[in-house]
This record gives C-alpha cells, sequence and structure tokens, in this order.
C-alpha cells in the first residue's frame, strides 16, 4: 500500500511543526520530499517519511516507571 501524498502545510500540521519550519527542515536535508525536478513546483510529502522523520526524533524513555507505583 502506498502512503499517502501531501502539500507542505497539511505535512507541516502532521508532525506538528509550522510550514516554515518544514520547509527549513527541507533544507537542512532531515526530511524527505518529492520534488519534480522543477525548482519553483510545491513540495509534496509522503506520510511515510513524515513518519519516518518522527520516529527518528524519538528520544527513548529512559526511566524504570515501575519504581514510581511501588
Amino acid at each position: 500500500m502506498e502512503s499517502k501524498v501531501m502539500r507542505t502545510r497539511e505535512a507541516a500540521k502532521y508532525i506538528g511543526v509550522s510550514p516554515w519550519k518544514l520547509r527549513n527542515l527541507v533544507h537542512e536535508g532531515k526530511v524527505a520530499y518529492i520534488s519534480d525536478g522543477d525548482a519553483t513546483s510545491a513540495l509534496r510529502f509522503r506520510e511515510k517519511h513524515l513518519d519516518d522523520y518522527l520516529e527518528r526524533c524519538t528520544v527513548p524513555a529512559t526511566a524504570d516507571i515501575s519504581a514510581s507505583y511501588a
């Protein structure tokens, strides 16, 4: 199954950032995007690539919460 393709505004909302921040992430090479090769065309984002970015940004919990309930 192919993942959903989103425009910049929808993709930014999906990952919880502003469209400007998303464009910055693209220019920093942190988020994959779809391009038709035309520098003036709108950016497109696959949901899977956005999920991959969020996964890379996730910091795992290190505390043992079971001790909190003892």
